[in-house]
């Protein structure tokens, strides 16, 4: 059974791109979990959206995850959602809903 709070139903991870050591003198790409969490995910579907955004249709996305004063989510920072990877886009905004705090943010899928 997946644990849920209300509507954020999606579990998304923030990454990093690291390097780890070979042990033989090289190195070889990874990526690190700054955070994981869940959130709420929505395709952008107004024309206005799209246009503020500057992307495609398919591949935008607004995601709303509960506020922690420990993290802030960041433009160009990467998220991790169902297997594929996506690059913030627009500046998180904090909006005040049912008597909690929420981040809000754009995001697009990574080439």
């Amino acid at each position: 059974m997946a644990f849920k709070i209300g509507a954020y139903d999606q579990r998304i991870e923030f990454i990093k791109n690291v390097s780890i050591d070979d042990g033989a003198g090289g190195s070889y790409p990874s990526t690190e979990t700054i955070l994981s969490t869940y959130a709420v995910i929505e395709q952008l579907q107004q024309s206005r959206d799209l246009e503020q955004s500057q992307m495609t249709f398919p591949s935008t996305y607004r995601v709303k995850i509960m506020y922690r004063e420990s993290f802030e989510p960041k433009v160009n920072n990467q998220v991790k959602w169902r297997g594929n990877i996506y690059n913030i886009i627009s500046a998180p905004q904090i909006d005040d809903v049912r008597m909690s705090k929420e981040y809000v943010f754009n995001m697009i899928k990574s080439e």
